[in-house]
């Protein structure tokens, strides 16, 4: 069994090795195409000999919530479809987060794969946690994955797109119902699930930056937090600090 790992990314060079690790971890050869950053990301991928660093121009493809050739998730789409033959089963994640099993699992992510590989499964279900940072977190804390210990249990029903590993052979054509990664309706799903981590606020300016930057690119942010149940940019970003929403 041979896994292709791929991880989108964009401005998140603190975290970025947060998830590759965890693809590198579970035995997947890792491409990490960067959407335009401006930061340390290629710094960071350059850490690892083995991943594979491929920039993707924002010019070129600026789009990130429509379907259409010049759409971001279109692009790695394609990528993987034409990786079909040489790998048996893919895991796509963004760079703020991470995929592992679930903690009361004795058996790895990679066993988890490899054991719905081997059974005949079409991919594997995600339970998600949501982590944001707290006015109760340490800041002197310098790794945000021990800093920030507060959590969402978001379940799986997280957009379809919570199925974030599954067998390559099984990856659709990019279409309006599979902009974010993929739907498997009417594939049979390994019963257990695997767990995703996601860290999508780490400080207070990167906060700032990401919903009120970053993100207004593509027709506001905070449309795009508010409707998945997490909290608006007034509600959970504060000028001297965080809110509690968690």
């Amino acid at each position: 069994m041979k896994l292709l790992g791929v991880i989108m990314t964009y401005n998140d060079d603190d975290c970025l090795h947060s998830a590759i690790e965890s693809l590198l971890e579970s035995n997947h050869y890792v491409w990490v195409f960067d959407h335009g950053s401006i930061d340390s990301t290629k710094k960071v991928v350059d850490k690892y000999p083995k991943v594979t660093y491929q920039y993707v121009d924002r010019t070129t493809y600026p789009n990130f919530m429509k379907p259409g050739q010049d759409n971001i998730h279109h692009f790695i789409t394609d990528f993987i479809i034409k990786k079909q033959g040489e790998f048996d089963w893919v895991t796509w994640i963004d760079s703020d987060e991470i995929i592992c099993s679930m903690p009361e699992d004795s058996k790895s992510f990679y066993e988890l794969i490899n054991d719905a590989y081997r059974n005949g499964y079409d991919g594997i279900p995600g339970y998600l946690r949501e982590y944001w940072a707290t006015e109760g977190d340490d800041p002197k804390v310098s790794d945000f994955r021990n800093r920030i210990t507060r959590f969402k249990n978001k379940g799986c029903g997280y957009c379809g797109g919570l199925n974030r590993t599954w067998r390559i052979d099984c990856t659709p054509v990019m279409t309006e119902g599979t902009l974010r990664h993929t739907f498997f309706n009417g594939l049979q799903l390994y019963p257990k699930p695997h767990l995703l981590k996601h860290y999508p606020i780490r400080t207070n300016g990167q906060g700032y930056q990401k919903i009120n930057v970053d993100r207004q690119r593509y027709h506001g942010a905070g449309a795009h937090y508010e409707e998945r149940g997490l909290a608006n940019t007034t509600k959970l970003l504060k000028p001297k600090g965080w809110g509690q929403e968690n």
